[in-house]
This record gives C-alpha cells, sequence and structure tokens, in this order.
C-alpha cells in the first residue's frame, strides 16, 4: 500500500527501484527523502496508513560544491578566443566576466537600458524559462537593479555587437524578428537560457580552458576587473578592446 501511494503521486515503480538501487548523491537523497515523507503524510491525512516511518529517517546534509573559478588568464584566452571566432555572444561573455552579470540578466538586457556614449549600463530584466515560457521581467529585487559604469572592453564589445546586429537586421529583411533584446538568435527571437549554456560549453571547449559552471565565472568578476585597471598586471590587454 505504501509503495502504490508513493509511486502514484510522485514516481513510477520503474523510476523508484533505478534511484534505489543504484547509488545517489546526498542531494538526491534529501530530494527523494524529503518527497516520500511528504508522500507518507499524504497518506496518514487520507488514513492509508497510521505511521510515517520517514519522518524518522536522518540524511546528513550535503556538502556544498566548492567552487573552482577561472584564473585571470584562463578569462583572457576564454574571451580572445571568444573574439577571434567574431561569436556573436563575445559581449555577453564579457559582460558576465567583467562586470558579473548573471545569465537572465545578460539574455534580459536591452540596447534602452546601454548607453555606450555615456558608458553606463542598467541592470533591470532578465530573460528566463518560466513553466515552459520565456518571460521578460524586472530583476527579483530592488538591490538587483543598478546602473553600472562600463569599462572600456565593455564599450568596445557592446559597439561591436551592435554593429554586428544592424548588419544582421539588413540581411534578413522582413525575415528577422525585431526587438530591443542585445543578444538575439540569428533570427531576432530571444536567447534560449539553455542554448547559451550549451554555447558556452561549446565555446570553452575550443578555447581550451578549464570546463566550469557559466554561473562559477561571475567569481573571476574581481580578479579580472582589478587586473584591467591595474598597470603592473601580468594580464595582457584583450585583443577586441584596442580594435574598436
Amino acid at each position: 500500500m505504501t509503495t502504490a501511494v508513493i509511486t502514484r503521486k510522485w514516481y513510477t515503480t520503474a523510476e523508484v527501484a533505478e534511484m534505489l538501487g543504484f547509488g545517489l548523491s546526498k542531494t538526491k537523497m534529501l530530494v527523494l527523502t524529503g518527497e516520500i515523507r511528504s508522500a507518507l503524510t499524504n497518506a496518514m491525512t487520507e488514513e492509508l496508513i497510521s505511521k510515517n516511518v520517514a519522518a524518522l529517517v536522518k540524511v546528513r546534509s550535503a556538502r556544498r560544491t566548492k567552487r573552482h573559478p577561472w584564473s585571470v588568464e584562463e578569462a583572457r584566452q576564454f574571451l580572445e578566443a571568444a573574439s577571434a571566432a567574431h561569436d556573436p555572444l563575445y559581449a555577453a561573455y564579457v559582460l558576465i566576466l567583467v562586470l558579473g552579470f548573471r545569465r537572465g540578466e545578460v539574455l534580459g538586457l536591452t540596447w534602452e537600458n546601454v548607453n555606450l556614449d555615456a558608458g553606463e549600463i542598467t541592470v533591470q530584466m532578465q530573460l528566463q524559462r518560466i513553466n515552459r515560457r520565456l518571460v521578460h521581467d524586472e530583476t527579483k529585487t530592488e538591490a538587483s537593479t543598478a546602473t553600472l559604469p562600463l569599462p572600456e572592453i565593455c564599450v568596445a564589445a557592446l559597439q561591436r555587437r551592435r554593429k554586428e546586429q544592424d548588419l544582421s537586421r539588413q540581411a534578413a529583411g522582413e525575415l528577422r524578428s525585431t526587438n530591443d533584446f542585445v543578444f538575439t538568435t540569428r533570427y531576432g527571437t530571444p536567447f534560449e537560457p539553455r542554448n547559451f549554456n550549451r554555447r558556452f560549453m561549446d565555446r570553452s571547449a575550443r578555447a581550451g580552458v578549464r570546463r566550469i559552471r557559466l554561473h562559477d565565472t561571475r567569481h573571476t568578476c574581481g580578479s579580472l576587473l582589478a587586473a584591467l585597471y591595474t598597470p603592473a598586471s601580468p594580464c595582457r590587454p584583450f585583443g577586441t578592446a584596442r580594435s574598436q
């Protein structure tokens, strides 16, 4: 009876058997234990069982995975490779690595919030997939909204992106979707967050740098900014910042 309640509400019998038959990470164990406990609580409410035995199970919390962000040299190597390949997402990578933008903030960025003449950028919107829909909305908190000064490399990268986008629009004509997003697909549509992750991983492999999570690149931001503004830094200037 207990197994029937669990599998009917959350998993098929085959899925439960597979999870219990193979090694699970502590995080997955915590999730699974919580869902079983919830299922048995519902069963008690429906008077199908008299006791929730899962409430007696204790699973030790998983340790947080230690982050290993890129070094300044690795970040430089990645950006120079993206620039040399004329990657249309080069400016997005610059904003993430230099200013610490989140994925949603980059993909939700519109030209309305970019002032290249003043050298400023406003973080105000984000693009996320929620319930199978792409949602363009304000950032989660007021603290997340800010106007930031743009370092030279960011200005140059965004100027380059605008030129590329203008040329793409002229070539596509009426076939291209029209919107104000800074980063779009070749058809002018908003960029799918998961596809952005895939493009980042592919570019990392092509650049010959360590494979890390996109989110962890934000932790390189402070070191990279310091290198850009420190004359004695061993990190040489980025090529595209000089070429624009």
